[in-house]
């Protein structure tokens, strides 16, 4: 059963064609034994039956024969057709040998088409998973970083609200130049202002480096940046302030407010003039000079100027002062005077500080 099992194609092709030939030559070989006992009358051999009946007895054992090899042929034929090769993996099917010897591909059936798709289907889920996951672990890395920034920001912002800005250090020979600009006619003048002397008041020099027949000016400050007196070159024009205008009030810390009420009078008309302030700390900054940056506490004084003829004026002043620097680094003005409104920008350029004795 093994040798029928494992037979190939062609030999069990060889069987049913001898049995075929098989049971051809008994239905001649009958007609011919029948034939030859009545040519030599010899009926022994058949006694007690016709010669019709041995042909077809022997017609129909030859036919027997022959449907039963036919039979084992391709009843053994189909198991060898889905049994596996000797020597390959059970159930493998990468290709089927035809009679040609030449070999196709296999057609891949519905059961192993959805095996297929389910296993292409379970990869793209793994990868889409992989991807959501690595996504979740990135925005919560950022997140992270975000809250610790903002940790540091809180933390910073802390620090300096805690910060208070002692009155300065003012030396003589500290220099500060200045870009003054109208954003609405688009002049600029570039001023130069340095210390002369350091005492009970800081002298400083104020002069247009663009114009070669402006003078300088002195200004007079107190120890805080306060406008005391001001001095046009010849030394005879300029204003006087009682008590001084007070632009800072020194020490200064986020949140910290004043008040004040200062008479400006003309030394030359004598004319009276009546300041009313109040100033605010709002708080730190990051402003820049230049290339350079410096953390400024900005500070808003709000100005009501009343004349003599009792018409007012209202102004902002907000400037940005450098503790390390000893001075404002920008400072923006906008009035309104009978309905029209000014504005200036003063920025600083450059700056060189003289050493602290």
């Amino acid at each position: 059963m093994q040798f029928l099992i494992e037979t190939n194609f062609t030999t069990f092709h060889f069987i049913a064609i001898l049995a075929t030939t098989i049971s051809v030559f008994l239905i001649f070989y009958s007609k011919s034994l029948v034939k030859s006992s009545y040519a030599h009358k010899n009926y022994s051999l058949y006694e007690g039956f016709e010669s019709k009946k041995m042909i077809t007895v022997f017609s129909f054992l030859g036919l027997l024969t022959a449907l039963l090899l036919s039979f084992l042929f391709f009843s053994f034929n189909s198991k060898q057709w889905k049994r596996p090769a000797i020597g390959s993996s059970v159930g493998k099917r990468d290709e089927i040998v035809v009679a040609d010897r030449k070999t196709v591909p296999a057609t891949p059936t519905t059961k192993e088409l959805g095996t297929s798709e389910g296993k292409e289907n379970s990869k793209k889920k793994e990868e889409d998973d992989a991807k959501r996951l690595e996504e979740a672990r990135r925005l919560a890395t950022e997140k992270e970083a975000l809250a610790k920034e903002a940790a540091r920001l809180i933390l910073a912002a802390t620090i300096l609200n805690a910060l208070t800005a002692k009155p300065p250090t003012v030396q003589k020979g500290d220099a500060y130049t200045y870009r003054s600009s109208d954003p609405n006619s688009g002049t600029e003048i570039i001023t130069e202002k340095t210390v002369l002397s350091v005492g009970d008041e800081i002298i400083l020099s104020t002069k247009d480096l663009r114009s070669r027949k402006a003078k300088p000016r002195t200004l007079y400050f107190d120890r805080g940046w306060n406008l005391i007196r001001t001095r046009d070159a010849d030394g005879v024009g300029g204003y006087d302030y009682s008590p001084p205008l007070k632009y800072y009030d020194f020490p200064l810390y986020p949140g910290k407010t004043w008040r004040q009420t200062s008479t400006e009078t003309d030394v030359k008309t004598s004319r009276v003039r009546t300041h009313e302030l109040t100033g605010t700390v709002k708080g730190w900054e990051e402003m820049p000079v230049g290339t350079e940056k410096f953390m400024a506490l900005r500070v808003d004084v709000e100005t009501t100027l009343t004349n003599p003829n009792r018409t007012t004026e209202n102004a902002t002043d907000v400037s940005w002062y450098v503790p390390e620097l000893r001075k404002n680094i920008r400072t923006e003005i906008s009035s309104n005077k009978e309905g029209r409104v000014e504005k200036r920008i003063i920025q600083l350029i450059s700056y060189s500080k003289a050493l602290v004795k």
